[in-house]
């Protein structure tokens, strides 16, 4: 999510699994716009400070991404997270129909049509998510799933208030250590930046 302008979310893979941004015209954002436009009423801009680079904002009343490719054996799914508040259901992935990951109210992640899902949360399995903050999304599970209808931000338990970024989904279970790495970035342990003195 670093195209910071447009409606196309391109795939870094290169599988060209092509998402469009959907903005609709309720809610505070009514504009795809870009990353420098300076708009409130622009998601690019809203949320132009991802957890890498740009990512998107979702104002949580009609936003959303969708792709319409069909990608077979997903197996896990990885985003990262930055929700306006855990007090109420929120969608975060539609894999298909009545398959898709959630923020329930008080920031446990919930699932609906996955098998046995092993979810974790900023690089542990358990926990919950902090609003206002980048939290590491990832589930996993045995079963392969044929994600045919996909759609970020939105789900049938309602639209993401907040950003979304580095959305990724892989055929094969991530093992924990993968998890870890994957939170770290790509790093065996993730170092906050020195502050102050020592």
């Amino acid at each position: 999510m670093d195209e910071c302008q447009g409606t196309v979310l391109n795939d870094a893979s290169g599988f060209g699994n092509i998402g469009t941004i959907n903005i609709g015209a309720a809610g505070s954002q009514t504009q795809v716009g870009t990353c420098t436009d300076g708009l409130s009423t622009s998601a690019w801009n809203n949320g132009a400070v991802g957890k890498f680079n740009s990512s998107l904002n979702f104002d949580g009343t009609d936003d959303y991404v969708s792709v319409a490719n069909t990608i077979s054996n997903v197996q896990s799914l990885s985003l990262w997270a930055k929700p306006a508040s855990t007090s109420a259901a929120i969608g975060l992935i539609k894999l298909a129909t009545g398959i898709d990951v959630k923020i329930n109210n008080g920031g446990s992640i919930g699932t609906d049509g996955i098998t046995s899902p092993t979810i974790y949360i900023n690089g542990h399995t358990g926990g919950k998510v902090t609003a206002s903050q980048w939290n590491h999304i990832v589930v996993t599970t045995g079963t392969a799933i044929t994600a045919n209808a996909i759609t970020l931000g939105k789900t049938q338990q309602g639209v993401l208030n907040g950003q979304l970024d580095d959305v990724r989904l892989f055929n094969y279970p991530l093992t924990p250590l993968q998890v870890q790495l994957l939170y770290n970035n790509n790093s065996a342990v993730q170092f906050a930046p020195l502050t102050g003195t020592p």
